[in-house]
């Protein structure tokens, strides 16, 4: 996937403010250059990323308010960020919290499911093997025809196993390990 104009424009601006590196990935990415680019331009009154970029390296000034300019920027982003994850930890809280055993155990039974529906998938294709090897091109596109249909059952399944396990840590009392966006995020942060 080839990065965007604006992520590269924000990239060369990166040089002068590093902590924006950290900042130029993920969902938001192309939002998040375009702020970077759109700031440093307003602040060094200048029309493109690599002149204020260049304007950036030489006035310490201009370097400050852009640097102001996108923490406040930035608190914002991860102020909403916040916001969000409250209300889905509120959600999940009433979802353990429920009466009902079934609002408290959708992800085992999703887990349940998509294991029975593949045990189903691969007998119905070892079985059609045995019973008809000279289809063997037509068995090839149905399992093709059904692979976007796994990787989306198979990334929920994942994401219900990490979360269940997370959620297992921080009832044990421990802190939960950080995952490797948020520890790239830090390291680059930081630099």
């Amino acid at each position: 996937m080839a990065v965007s104009a604006m992520i590269s424009a924000a990239m060369g601006i990166a040089r002068v403010v590093p902590e924006v590196a950290g900042w130029l990935g993920g969902d938001d990415a192309e939002a998040t250059a375009e702020k970077v680019v759109e700031t440093a331009k307003s602040v060094t009154g200048t029309d493109s990323a690599e002149a204020a970029r260049q304007s950036l390296e030489t006035h310490p000034e201009q370097l400050a308010r852009v640097r102001e300019a996108l923490l406040a920027y930035r608190a914002r982003v991860l102020a909403e960020e916040t916001e969000r994850l409250k209300s889905v930890n509120a959600t999940m809280r009433k979802e353990v919290a429920a009466d009902d055993a079934y609002v408290r155990r959708w992800r085992p039974t999703f887990g349940y499911v998509v294991a029975l529906a593949w045990l189903a998938q691969m007998a119905g294709l070892v079985y059609s093997m045995v019973a008809a090897p000279g289809r063997a091109a037509a068995l090839v596109e149905a399992v093709t025809a059904m692979t976007p249909l796994w990787g989306i059952a198979l990334g929920v399944l994942g994401i219900n196993v990490a979360k269940r396990s997370r959620d297992k840590e921080v009832a044990a009392g421990k802190e939960p390990a950080a995952s490797v966006p948020a520890m790239l995020g830090r390291t680059l942060g930081a630099k």
